[in-house]
């Protein structure tokens, strides 16, 4: 569902339930709309290996991250080294 707040569009997830009751012998449903916008963001976090960066899926499956992207998001990587690994791998090359 989208909200419109403040001028901007929020998505939102809700879980639309219904409870039928009587009141004064009428037959009435009661509407409950629960946010679940939290439970739908926990969703979408990664399970992440904080050493080797591989992700893991769904089916307990870890692969590594750009395998990862390119399954789920059609992404390709092209590889460097930033400079702080670099001197940690070559630190021969950084010496004064």
């Amino acid at each position: 569902m989208e909200l419109l707040s403040e001028g901007r569009i929020l998505e939102i997830y809700l879980l639309v339930t219904t409870a039928p009751f009587l009141y004064q012998d009428k037959p009435l449903v009661l509407l409950i709309l629960e946010d679940i916008s939290e439970l739908m963001e926990l969703k979408r976090i990664l399970p992440i290996c904080a050493r080797c960066k591989s992700i893991r899926n769904d089916k307990e499956y870890w692969q590594s991250l750009e395998c990862y992207m390119k399954h789920h998001l059609d992404l390709d990587f092209s590889h460097s080294i930033c400079p702080k690994c670099a001197r940690e791998l070559y630190p021969e090359y950084f010496k004064k």
